[in-house]
């Protein structure tokens, strides 16, 4: 259902879930920051928005998680749009 065109990232991914997801990991796995978040489900039309960059700007910035990444089928039009993209990561199927 999330890569069905028009379901918008803030639906699958919101801002809080993404953080408190993040924070709910270091608390069970007693870590203080985690090497690699990367969300594995991906839609080409959520590229430009804002929910996901800011949950990965803002983890990256306390020193929550040390790098972000997504998983896609669209991996060269995410690659080209990634000087404007915090993800540090991402795997093509």
């Amino acid at each position: 259902m999330a890569r069905r065109a028009g379901v918008g990232i803030e639906s699958v991914f919101p801002y809080d879930y993404i953080v408190r997801s993040a924070e709910e990991s270091l608390r069970n796995l007693k870590l203080d920051a985690i090497d690699l978040l990367q969300l594995h489900v991906w839609n080409p039309e959520w590229i430009d928005r804002e929910e996901w960059r800011r949950a990965f700007e803002d983890l990256k910035r306390d020193g929550k998680i040390r790098a972000a990444g997504f998983s896609s089928p669209t991996t060269i039009r995410i690659r080209a749009s990634a000087s404007s993209a915090p993800a540090s990561s991402t795997w093509s199927r």
